[in-house]
């Protein structure tokens, strides 16, 4: 009797607890559906004054902002663009023989320096340069040559969302200035020659005032393009000395331009904006709104706000923060890396693993070894224009190329710009005859630091990576 009165307490007992579990466990679900049909982002910085901040450093604050020059340049050519279809009609409308050539239509300036196109598309771009010499875009892309602050607003809300339309129509417009350069070349015209380089070179700084990584490989990419149409027309033309020495100036190493470390800062400070926008007051990741901010789930607001209860199992903003403040540290300190200090693919170097449960920062972090990768490969080009200016200085000057690089110090060069993937240097090989243009070889040894005799890679930037291996990049002669 009494055994059977202490089973029944203690399932009663048992019942009581079970029951008290079963009743926290539906007030705890029904919280956690109610925050997370509710949660709210707790917006507390204002990350775009941040960035704004973060441009204007290295700029002269008291100079005029030509920020308004440089869209007004982008939205003459898309003017222009629509005139030109409006009169010869739209890219779906090409001719067969357009299309057969794989020539755009109505107008590609590459048309000018195409042997095997219809005469019409050369026609046509010839009259797109003549239209746009006739608008406001040569005295547009002279103001941007000399700027000292080229710097927007602020940005109002998410920087995730901010839009830079004047980076595509800075390509557009260096594609513009190499076509001019191509036919003043033909014409012999070098003061036009060299004032279009100049263009290119005035444009690529512009686009680089803006800290963001977007603007920093595009002023990479249009220095670049700067780089090959000189290197060509070298090649096929004789360059007189004076204009020669005009652009040895426009190629001159630039202090002030700013660097990768910039711009990972401003993914950062994106990123941090980000983290705001996603996590409420306490710190909890907001699923919904990261799939309105990052693209993931559509347009802000359209995610189902019951997703959010997830985020039971995501970091909270305060673990997230700290290890983005990691990561971003790192690739700063890899960007400041000189090249032999982390050879190969700059990504392996990174040392911090970021989990999955990490979604946000793993969406977010942008491609690292790209990134600098495309510094180190700007920055060599760079010097390698420098070294090709003062060859042909030299050959136009003393009637032919040195035997050595050191011969080009002091006249034509400070001293020899080193190579930031080898410390053996560029390679330089004069040819039998140092009085015949072009007629010598400028090769960087590459990734693997091994001279192989100036062997070409296939695709020709494969010398600078691991897959590049026995393969060096040659500048000069421009291979095809």
């Amino acid at each position: 009797m009494h055994a059977s009165r202490h089973g029944i307490s203690t399932l009663k007992v048992f019942l009581l607890i079970l029951a008290a579990l079963l009743l926290g466990f539906c007030a705890w679900s029904g919280w956690l559906v109610h925050w997370a049909l509710n949660a709210t982002p707790s917006i507390s910085v204002d990350y775009g004054q941040k960035l704004h901040e973060l441009a204007l450093q290295g700029q002269d604050a008291s100079a005029k902002n030509e920020h308004e020059t440089l869209l007004r340049v982008g939205a003459t050519l898309r003017q222009l663009d629509d005139e030109f279809q409006q009169k010869y009609g739209k890219p779906g409308d090409a001719p067969e023989e357009w299309s057969a050539a794989r020539v755009g239509f109505p107008v590609d300036l590459a048309a000018l320096e195409m042997p095997e196109v219809p005469a019409r598309a050369r026609e046509i771009a010839r009259e797109y340069l003549e239209r746009a010499g006739a608008t406001t875009l040569l005295a547009d892309l002279a103001t941007l040559r000399g700027a000292r602050l080229v710097v927007r607003p602020a940005a109002p809300g998410a920087l995730i969302s901010l839009l830079i339309p004047e980076l595509g129509d800075a390509r557009k417009a260096s594609r513009y200035c190499r076509g001019r350069a191509v036919v003043a070349a033909q014409a012999g015209d070098w003061e036009s020659f060299v004032g279009a380089i100049t263009d290119m070179r005035g444009l690529s700084r512009a686009v680089n005032r803006d800290p963001i990584l977007i603007g920093y490989l595009v002023g990479i990419a249009i220095d670049a393009a700067a780089a090959d149409t000189l290197r060509e027309s070298i090649i096929a033309h004789d360059i007189p000395l004076a204009a020669l020495d005009k652009l040895a100036a426009v190629f001159a190493e630039d202090a002030s331009r700013r660097g990768v470390i910039d711009a990972f800062e401003a993914e950062r400070l994106m990123f941090m904006d980000i983290s705001q926008r996603t996590h409420d007051k306490s710190g909890r990741f907001i699923p919904s709104a990261a799939g309105g901010l990052t693209g993931t789930g559509g347009p802000a607001g359209t995610s189902p706000a019951i997703a959010n209860v997830v985020a039971i199992a995501m970091p909270s903003r305060r673990q997230t923060e700290a290890l983005a403040e990691r990561v971003y540290a790192r690739m700063k300190e890899l960007g400041g890396m000189a090249r032999k200090d982390r050879r190969g693919n700059p990504d392996d170097h990174l040392g911090i693993e970021v989990s999955t449960r990490y979604m946000l920062l793993q969406l977010m972090i942008p491609a690292i070894g790209k990134a600098i990768s495309a510094g180190d490969q700007g920055l060599q080009q760079q010097r390698a224009t420098r070294i090709i200016i003062a060859l042909e200085r030299c050959r136009a000057a003393r009637g032919e190329y040195p035997e050595k690089l050191g011969e080009l110090v002091p006249e034509f060069l400070d001293a020899v710009p080193g190579d930031p993937y080898s410390e053996l240097g560029f390679v330089y090989k004069p040819g039998p005859d140092r009085k015949a243009r072009a007629s010598y070889t400028l090769y960087s040894v590459g990734d693997d630091d091994e001279d192989n005799a100036g062997q070409r890679a296939l695709t020709e930037h494969d010398a600078l990576r691991p897959v590049g291996k026995g393969k060096d990049l040659v500048f000069m002669p421009k291979g095809p």
